[in-house]
């Protein structure tokens, strides 16, 4: 199973994605609703890229103004202070004003660049803040951080929600954190799940796409398949006699799934393709090799095999 290349340059991060890593194996992904001191912190450099570059300090401050207008209207509880990066910094502040504050910045950035801009394109990068030009970056950013310190929120198509109230979550993450970690009898496919969510959270798109497909993989090893890629252990499984009947139209979406994943996306001649992976190919990834976990996992204990009951594979 291939592992994601440790942030080793920094010792102290090395070590906490280690620790975690460990302690998720044994017990799963634990998200919060707070956000963390750290995770407060990163934010804050985020938002200073963002808001207060050379120069164009004085539109981050509209923003600001905007969003703090909006929460005094809004919020059902008046801001005490005037700018995310202060609600960043203040130990007083609880998760849901934070979170109050992330959710204001798309109102903020859309009646600046209304007022400011109408309707031209926002593509100067020497005259434009960059928050306004590029507001999808600083979301991204912002879920990026938000996803390595496992804090429970997130910006989903310019809107800030709780991550376990998306109907993705609720479907397919949440459950398949659950089956995983309930039984040992996962534990490799559990830990190739859980450094691929790392590796989306650092950026690490390709390692985070192959980390899914190891996933797969130890997830139908778990069950007693054996071969060397998805086809070969969906067709063992099949002649095992734990997939059968309609499952047989699954073949098709499994070798397509292979092929995705390992196929070369980007035409700049890498074999394996992944590599070239950006935030949405890993993301797809994820959410697609997650969901086929779950409908693995699921499978009447009398359907598997008998030998899938020693435990994962070696």
């Amino acid at each position: 199973m291939m592992l994601i290349e440790p942030d080793d340059w920094l010792p102290s991060h090395a070590d906490y994605i280690r620790e975690r890593t460990e302690r998720e194996n044994a017990h799963g992904i634990s998200w919060s609703e707070e956000f963390s001191v750290v995770a407060r912190r990163k934010l804050g450099f985020i938002y200073d890229d963002f808001f207060e570059e050379e120069g164009q300090t004085s539109a981050g401050h509209r923003v600001d103004q905007e969003c703090y207008e909006l929460l005094k209207r809004n919020s059902r509880r008046r801001p005490n202070v005037r700018r995310l990066w202060d609600a960043l910094y203040d130990d007083d502040r609880t998760g849901t004003e934070i979170a109050d504050w992330f959710a204001s910045v798309p109102h903020g950035v859309a009646k600046v660049r209304a007022v400011d801009y109408g309707n031209q394109v926002v593509d100067e990068p020497d005259y434009t803040p960059r928050l306004i030009r590029a507001p999808e970056e600083f979301y991204e950013q912002v879920n990026n951080v938000l996803l390595e310190e496992r804090v429970g929120w997130l910006y989903l198509e310019g809107k800030f929600r709780k991550r376990d109230n998306q109907p993705l979550h609720l479907v397919v993450i949440q459950p398949v954190e659950v089956l995983l970690s309930s039984d040992p009898l996962y534990a490799s496919a559990e830990r190739a799940y859980v450094e691929a969510s790392t590796a989306l959270g650092q950026g690490s798109y390709g390692s985070a796409v192959s980390l899914t497909y190891s996933a797969v993989q130890e997830t139908f090893q778990a069950l007693g398949a054996r071969g060397g890629d998805l086809g070969a252990l969906f067709n063992d499984a099949k002649n095992k006699g734990f997939l059968r009947g309609v499952d047989g139209n699954l073949l098709t979406a499994i070798k397509a799934l292979d092929g995705w994943l390992t196929g070369n996306r980007s035409n700049r001649g890498n074999s394996h393709g992944a590599s070239d992976a950006d935030r949405d190919d890993a993301q797809l990834s994820i959410h697609v090799a997650a969901a086929l976990m779950i409908r693995l996992m699921k499978l009447n204990p009398s359907e598997v095999p008998f030998e899938a009951s020693a435990g994962p594979h070696d």
